[in-house]
């Protein structure tokens, strides 16, 4: 994540420019602000951080169509592009145009007539062969074939502007079946059909009860008493989601036993209406559907050669009995580690559910919220963070990724189209409010063009400057606490850079310390409140945050070589076995 500072525009200089508003909280509901309404025709925009925007549209001198790039409160002339021309997110900060035949880099409004998308899939082509030609022989029979954009395809479900990652098949030499391969840009993949987490199989009653645990698809394990063995194949693989440490797929699990029948998958009967029972000889098939979180990092070993997910957890679509959950129909997936939130758009509405993962006695199941059902969307959109937006009436509302959709900001009435990057930046505007008089506003970017009077106040948010002396950069408040101003003497907001160190305030300015969410993503922030990286003990747990002070999850290698598994809450595991993998007291992988 690049770090970014956020500029609360004073009351006294509302007037000259559009602020970087304060969003709401489900806490306060009702503490929304107002945006500045500016005259002028957007046809499509698309919001990126740090104020930068790309618009096609009518918005520089009031005459003329085109495509431009704010930054910095200037309009610049997209002379390459024309206004209309079809455009596609692609990658963390570019944008297809016309279908490839020019790419704009939004960090800097650079426009090429290079097809950044074509040749990016044209150098990971490159990358995994080379990756897998001369390592994963024994695993795939097509390891050296030179794979290209007609069997490599963009992993489009996610939030927009993350790191690409693409998905494709080699053949399993030992089945012939088409194995699925997801990769990131630079060729590190995973074999994603190798791994499926723990399948705990039982056999048997109360008192003859025996069980195996399978951890992959190419082993089985054999029961006693020439019981048979079980194995585990699946079937039927979606991508639904993926966040930046993780994808998710909806996918059939089938639980193998040709001897004696399975009755018990990880500690639940299978007389549960999740399960599938299919005779078979004296055994039987047990089959169910399970979301699973595939770990994007890669485990430190391998299988024939090829590499594979760190981690695999499956949770089965199924209450802690046993009891079948459908999911929502044709919904769509954000992911935010913990939780799933699906979403289904249709006729300008929106029906959204937040799936919590959940876990008993080693039985991993879901359990949905009760679905916040067809809500008014005249517009919606889903940010870079994955999290969800929509506009109705002249207020633009967040879903809190749990039951409620918070009223975050107040617009003209006419508006009825937004583009979303975070809630720092967006753009809203009316598309065809059926009169000339069309407006459009931009929250996080400065546009200095002219607008009509309307300025930027605040519904309900009464919090005030009590810094005494009031001066550029760090000022302490009367009640002890510490903000950052800027040179235009307001408060800034959100990440400040100050020499080397990073710092976070909150929406009233304040410096913050200890654990912060930014998004989806938690940092941690010593007590003079700067931004914390490497190691770090909170009470009695350890956490990792990386460079650019992220907590880390999932399976992770420190500089010395050494591989620890941080839990979805980001604390360490130590004393335990994770995935067949034993670590010791200081969490270190025993090798």
């Amino acid at each position: 994540m690049i770090k970014r500072m956020n500029k609360v525009t004073s009351l006294l200089v509302a007037a000259a420019a559009v602020a970087s508003i304060v969003p709401a909280t489900a806490a306060n509901a009702a503490d929304y602000k107002k945006t500045e309404t500016k005259e002028g025709t957007i046809y499509s925009a698309v919001a990126y951080k740090d104020g930068k925007v790309y618009v096609d549209g009518n918005v520089k001198d009031g005459q003329t169509d085109g495509a431009y790039y704010l930054s910095g409160g200037k309009y610049n002339d997209l002379s390459d592009v024309d206004s209309g021309a079809s455009t596609e997110i692609f990658g963390d900060k570019y944008l297809d145009i016309s279908n490839g035949d020019y790419s704009m880099d939004l960090s800097t409004g650079k426009v090429t007539a290079d097809d950044v998308k074509e040749n990016s899939i044209d150098d990971l082509a490159l990358a995994l062969r080379k990756n897998i030609k001369n390592t994963a022989k024994d695993r795939y029979s097509d390891h050296d074939v030179l794979h290209d954009d007609s069997n490599i395809s963009e992993i489009t479900v996610g939030p927009k502007f993350a790191t690409t990652w693409y998905a494709t098949t080699y053949t399993s030499k030992d089945t012939g079946a088409a194995l699925n391969i997801y990769s990131d840009n630079k060729g590190n993949y995973i074999d994603a059909d190798y791994s499926v987490g723990k399948i705990k199989a039982t056999i048997g009653d109360t008192t003859t009860a025996q069980s195996v645990t399978v951890e992959n698809t190419k082993d089985s394990k054999d029961f006693k008493n020439n019981n048979g063995s079980a194995k585990v194949s699946i079937a039927n693989a979606e991508i639904i989601a993926q966040d930046a440490n993780n994808i998710y797929r909806k996918t059939k699990y089938v639980v193998e036993n040709t001897v004696t029948p399975i009755t018990k998958i990880n500690g639940v009967a299978v007389t549960g209406t999740a399960f599938t029972v299919e005779a078979s000889g004296t055994g039987n098939k047990v089959s169910f559907t399970a979301i699973e979180k595939i770990s994007k990092a890669q485990a430190s070993d391998s299988v024939d050669g090829a590499k594979y997910a760190a981690s695999v957890t499956n949770y089965i679509l199924a209450d802690q009995n046993g009891a079948k959950i459908d999911l929502l129909a044709d919904a769509k997936f954000s992911a935010f580690g913990t939780k799933l939130v699906s979403y289904v758009v249709a006729n300008d509405k929106v029906t959204a559910q937040t799936i919590d993962f959940k876990t008993t006695s080693g039985f991993n199941y879901i359990d949905p919220q009760n679905a916040d059902s067809n809500e008014v969307a005249t517009s919606f959109d889903v940010d870079a963070n994955g999290n969800l937006w929509r506009l109705e009436s002249g207020y633009i509302y967040k879903f809190d990724n749990n039951k409620d959709w918070v009223k975050t900001y107040k617009v003209d009435g006419s508006m009825d189209s937004i583009n979303v990057y975070d809630e720092n930046n967006l753009v809203a505007w009316s598309k065809d409010n059926g009169n000339d008089d069309q407006v459009y506003t931009i929250v996080g970017g400065k546009d200095t063009t002219n607008s009509d009077t309307t300025t930027d106040t605040t519904t309900t948010d009464t919090t005030t400057d009590t810094t005494t002396t009031v001066k550029a950069g760090w000022n302490k408040n009367s009640d002890g606490t510490w903000s950052f101003m800027n040179n235009d003497k307001s408060k800034a907001t959100g990440w400040v850079k100050d020499g080397a160190t990073w710092y976070f305030l909150n929406n009233s300015g304040v410096m913050q310390t200890g654990w912060v969410k930014d998004g989806a993503t938690w940092y941690y922030l010593n007590n003079s409140g700067a931004m914390q990286t490497g190691w770090v003990k909170d009470g009695s747990a350890w956490y990792y945050l990386n460079n650019s002070g992220a907590m880390q999850t999932g399976w992770f290698k420190d500089t010395d070589g050494n591989w620890y598994f941080l839990q979805d809450n980001g604390s360490m595991a130590a004393n335990t076995t994770i995935g067949g993998y034993k670590l010791g007291a200081n969490g270190a992988w025993i090798r």
